[in-house]
């Protein structure tokens, strides 16, 4: 009897990993690792009868969904397992805009302290709830008739559980203001300067929600840590016989307790107010105590030394993400023709299903336009 039982949970266990519709039936072993593969995002969509079309690309069928308030609540389960990458339309506006969803949460940068929804600390990095902009554009459609929303479109990207933590670290630690990065607009640099700014990277919305100057970030940190941890005192001598930087601050977080001690502080990003974040990294959690013999002079000193250790783990692993996803930086929407794009959302509360699922549907922006 107990091979038998153990038989029937390895043919579950099996079922799960093998069959792309069991993914679904099998939430409740959502594996750390896995993620919803396309057909059974397709049947999904199906099941919960949202207004989908196929779109052929180089890498396959991809199913074309149209996100409005109504079907984003349809889709809740979905919402929750992906990210994607959103191309703002704006037609009569001299540029379109980026910004990035993950799960419930619409994400963009725009210039310092000019945001009226999310923005924390002066960094240009609003958050808004997903379903209250999809209500408000509903709004408006009522009350102006005819008069369209921006129309969004978003290349969707199924996550597992591991890969969405990295996406939620990420973005909690730059609202956060950990490190900083300047934004551009029309050759104009705004928030550039101050404590764990990086000044070689200059950020547009399409940069931040793109993530193609993250490798150039990786190094001006990178050289941050080398200035602000006095361990490091010694390493031009040691990099001029040929020894990597970056391998010798990846092995200085390899170490156990350094280790233990990230560990701690994505637990606290995850579960800590924004507002605070920066004084209690510094105060409360401190180096770890490999890190404790080396005497750094003030509190200032020891948050930038905090923050550029954790601004370097977090973006990397974050980067690391983005090339698997084959994210590009471009500002039209060619990344859906990548193996890991899972689907695509249109953001439009004017049209009605029918009008969606019309091989006549298109909508343009300034940068691309989107057509069936």
């Amino acid at each position: 009897m107990k091979n038998l039982r153990v038989g029937f949970l390895f043919l579950l266990l099996s079922l799960c990993f093998y069959s792309a519709q069991a993914q679904i039936a099998c939430s409740n072993l959502y594996l750390p690792n896995a993620y919803l593969g396309r057909s059974a995002i397709y049947r999904e969509l199906q099941r919960l009868h949202v207004p989908t079309v196929i779109k052929k690309t180089s890498n396959g069928s991809l199913p074309v969904v149209l996100l409005n308030s109504q079907t984003a609540r349809q889709m809740h389960s979905l919402l929750e397992r992906t990210m994607g990458t959103v191309n703002t339309y704006q037609p009569n506006s001299p540029n379109d805009h980026g910004a990035l969803r993950f799960q419930d949460m619409l994400v963009d940068k725009d210039m310092p302290s000019m945001r009226s929804r999310g923005e924390l600390h002066g960094t240009g990095i609003s958050w808004g709830d997903l379903l209250s902009l999809l209500d408000y554009s509903r709004q408006q459609v009522e009350i102006g008739g005819h008069q369209q929303p921006h129309v969004r479109v978003e290349t969707v990207y199924a996550l597992s559980e591991n890969e969405m933590r990295t996406v939620n670290l990420y973005h909690r630690m730059r609202r956060a203001a950990i490190v900083r990065v300047p934004f551009i607009i029309r050759g104009e640099i705004w928030g550039q300067g101050g404590r764990n700014s990086v000044d070689s990277v200059h950020e547009t919305c399409y940069g931040f929600c793109k993530s193609n100057l993250l490798p150039v970030a990786l190094k001006e940190m990178e050289k941050e840590i080398l200035r602000t941890l006095p361990m490091f005192i010694n390493l031009p001598e040691t990099l001029s016989n040929g020894e990597n930087l970056e391998h010798i601050i990846d092995s200085l977080l390899a170490k156990d307790d350094v280790q233990l001690w990230l560990h701690d502080v994505e637990e606290i990003f995850l579960n800590e107010n924004h507002t605070r974040l920066e004084a209690y990294l510094a105060t409360e959690v401190g180096l770890p105590q490999s890190l404790q013999e080396f005497h750094i002079l003030s509190i200032f000193d020891k948050m930038e030394a905090v923050n550029w250790l954790v601004g370097y783990h977090l973006t990397k692993q974050y980067w690391q993400l983005m090339q698997n996803l084959e994210m590009s930086g471009n500002k039209d929407n060619s990344d859906i023709e990548h193996r890991r794009a899972s689907m695509v959302f249109i953001y439009d509360s004017l049209v009605s299903d029918e009008g969606f699922l019309s091989s006549e549907y298109k909508r343009r922006g300034v940068y691309s336009q989107w057509e069936h």
